[in-house]
């Protein structure tokens, strides 16, 4: 079959996609507050990895592969995970 759609690969397919890696967005407390506190300056960061991706391709992720060490090329997505998408949060406190 794949032959007759011009390929002796076998399956392929397109894997164009578009990803929203990271946010990061940093808040700094007014210089008031943080005297309050005891300390010099404070500030609060809020991050987020792999937000979203954009793509037609039907698998997991177009970025997931397995690569075996005993062949060249492999792109399969058996037992692969794609990546995880978290979130952190950070203080800062500047003494």
């Amino acid at each position: 079959m794949a032959t007759l759609l011009g390929t002796e690969a076998g399956f392929v397919e397109d894997a164009d996609f578009v990803k929203f890696r990271e946010l990061a967005v940093t808040l700094n407390a007014p210089e008031q507050w943080a005297g309050r506190m005891g300390v010099a300056s404070v500030s609060l960061t809020l991050a987020g990895r792999n937000l979203k991706t954009w793509t037609d391709y039907t698998g997991f992720d177009p970025e997931a592969n397995e690569n075996a060490a005993n062949t060249n090329f492999s792109t399969d997505e058996f037992n692969t995970q794609p990546q995880v998408r978290y979130f952190t949060a950070r203080i800062n406190v500047g003494w």
